[in-house]
């Protein structure tokens, strides 16, 4: 159906982007903006563990390089990454 294949549009580019923010990410893994970027194309791939996984990695180099905690806007991206998705509401 039309939806599935835009389903699939989505999160082809989204895969893309994904791979764009990894190789920047490698560049400047100091830099906040880009890991959150990367989170969000990793979740709209698909691929929240992924998306978590680079969170902490992130999260733990600035720790250990800096003695700083990430990005608040991070930290909220990741928690909502871990909240449950909401049921799905019966059809009227």
């Amino acid at each position: 159906s039309l939806n599935v294949s835009v389903a699939a549009g989505i999160a082809l580019h989204a895969a893309a982007a994904a791979g764009w923010w990894r190789r920047l990410a490698l560049r400047r893994p100091s830099d906040g903006q880009v890991a959150l970027r990367l989170v969000e194309a990793l979740a709209a791939a698909g691929d929240v563990g992924a998306a978590l996984d680079h969170a902490g990695t992130h999260a733990h180099h600035l720790r250990e390089e800096y003695g700083v905690s990430p990005d608040p806007a991070l930290v909220r991206r990741v928690a909502s990454l871990r909240e449950p998705a909401p049921a799905a509401r019966p059809s009227a």
